[in-house]
C-alpha cells in the first residue's frame, strides 16, 4: 500500500495519492485568482482529464491535500493502515468485482 500523501508531477500539479497505489485520489491545480493571490484547485482523479470534476479552492496546498479523504480503518483487515484523526469522510471499499 502507497502511504499517501502529495507527488507533484509539474510545477504547480501535485497528485494526492491516498489508499489505492496503481492511480491517484485527487489532482490539485495551483491558480491564481483575479486579486493575483495563489489557489490551491483541488479535483477528482479521472486517468481523462476530462472526467475530472472541481471539488474546492482553498488557500494553501496544505489544506487542499487535507481535504481528500483518508480510508477508515478496516477492523476486519489487521494491516490497513490507521486513518488520520482530520478524516472527513470514510473510505467505502468497492465489493469484488465493482471496480474503483
Amino acid at each position: 500500500m502507497h502511504p499517501g500523501g502529495l507527488i507533484q508531477i509539474e510545477t504547480d500539479v501535485w497528485v494526492v495519492m491516498r489508499e489505492v497505489s496503481q492511480h491517484p485520489k485527487a489532482v490539485i491545480h495551483k491558480i491564481t485568482d483575479t486579486t493575483g493571490d495563489d489557489r490551491y484547485m483541488l479535483m477528482t482523479w479521472a486517468a481523462e482529464p476530462s472526467a475530472r470534476r472541481m471539488v474546492g479552492i482553498y488557500k494553501g496546498l496544505h489544506a487542499a491535500e487535507q481535504a481528500v479523504p483518508w480510508p477508515a480503518q478496516d477492523r476486519s483487515d489487521p494491516g490497513a493502515p490507521s486513518a488520520p484523526r482530520n478524516a472527513k469522510e470514510p473510505f467505502t471499499r468497492p465489493k469484488l468485482g465493482e471496480g474503483l
